[in-house]
């Protein structure tokens, strides 16, 4: 938090806390140019940030609540899964059933 505090992204509000900028902030635009990202909005890395969440394991319930949505199908369309993970999901039942035919009788 302390970079989005130092970059003006965010700024103090006694009200709510911390508020982020949005995109019209010209603190953004210049983060965007530099990084060579000119068409990257705050929502992108939103999506992002979801999708690392669920990839790396976390459930939907806990990108639910960190994302602050009210509803699971609000959330349903940040997880992108990788082909990896969905792969791996897969490939669980394939160990189980391998691990059953090879138990004796």
């Amino acid at each position: 938090m302390n970079l989005a505090v130092e970059w003006g992204m965010l700024e103090k509000n006694p009200a709510a806390g911390f508020k982020l900028f949005n995109e019209d902030n010209k603190v953004w635009e210049r983060i965007r140019a530099e990084a060579g990202l000119p068409h990257v909005r705050i929502h992108d890395l939103r999506h992002s940030y979801a999708s690392f969440l669920v990839n790396s394991g976390r459930t939907l319930f806990e990108v639910q609540q960190i994302l602050g949505h009210s509803q699971p199908q609000i959330t349903q369309p940040y997880s992108h899964l990788s082909t990896k993970t969905l792969q791996d999901a897969a490939n669980t039942a394939s160990v189980i059933i391998d691990s059953a035919s090879r138990r004796e009788p």
